[in-house]
This record gives structure tokens, C-alpha cells and sequence, in this order.
């Protein structure tokens, strides 16, 4: 999630209004050099409080980086930037953050998991990811440069 000047996740306390997000239509940057696996670019944006269980993750990318792939869920619709196949660098414009697949309201889901070989995209074994070189934990806050 982002939090607004306020130190708030959005407008209100569970505002319907995606806009009210601070994390809404913001842009996603690749976290690692890799090659696009996997993507759905195409599922709405949903009402916060509505979900879509049949499609879990919603708009997502599958990025296979040195040693692990990398999941990022509940992308906009639309906004994912490459194709199944594209190599992306680090820092690279992938996609925006939306409200897509079985979530609450708007955030960004991002895990590392070993190479998938379940039927779900979400079906990988988890692997330790860091943020510059620190594990997180729930409540953690990452500051921007």
C-alpha cells in the first residue's frame, strides 16, 4: 500500500472510489532484470469490497528473475507495458497498480517463489525477498528516494 501526506491509505476510512487510494494508478517498476512468463492484462478494476475468487491474482505479471519468479497481483487494466517473452531491466515501467482479482481494495501483492509447477499461478513455493537488502514485516514502511 501507499499512505497519503496524511500518513493515510486512502480518503476516508473504506472509501468506493478507487481515485481515493493513494496507491491507485500508480506506475510499477520491475524489481529485478528478467523475462515476462506470464500475464492477464484484461480483468476490470473492481469496487473496493467486490472480488473476483475465480481469478485470484487479476491482472498480474509473472517475471522469471535470476533465482526466482516474481509475482505482482491486482494490477489496472490495460496497463501492463510488454509481452509474455519481453526482457525488462530493473527499473523499468512495467504496469499500474489497480484493484483487479480477489482483493480488498487497492495494493500491490508482490511475492518470490521457486519455479511454479502447480496448476495456479500462486501455487510456487515461497522464497525470502528483500527491499534493499532488508526483509520486511507486516507494518513495515519503505521510504522512497
Amino acid at each position: 500500500m501507499k499512505l497519503n501526506v496524511l500518513g493515510a491509505r486512502a480518503n476516508g476510512l473504506y472509501p468506493r472510489s478507487l481515485t481515493d487510494y493513494a496507491i491507485f494508478g500508480e506506475t510499477l517498476y520491475s524489481p529485478c532484470d528478467g523475462t515476462i512468463a506470464n500475464l492477464v492484462n484484461d480483468l476490470p478494476n473492481l469496487v473496493p469490497g467486490e472480488s473476483d475468487q475465480k481469478n485470484p491474482a487479476g491482472n498480474h505479471i509473472l517475471l522469471k528473475c535470476k533465482g526466482a519468479d516474481i509475482l505482482m497481483a491486482h494490477l489496472l487494466k490495460g496497463s501492463i507495458t510488454s509481452q509474455v517473452g519481453s526482457l525488462v531491466k530493473s527499473g523499468d515501467a512495467i504496469a499500474k497498480i489497480g484493484n483487479s482479482g480477489n482483493t480488498g481494495e487497492p495494493h500491490l501483492h508482490i511475492h518470490a517463489q521457486k519455479a511454479n509447477t502447480g496448476k495456479s499461478i500462486l501455487d510456487g513455493e515461497g522464497v525470502p525477498i528483500t527491499f534493499d537488502g532488508k526483509f520486511l514485516v507486516r507494518n513495515s514502511l519503505l521510504i522512497s528516494k
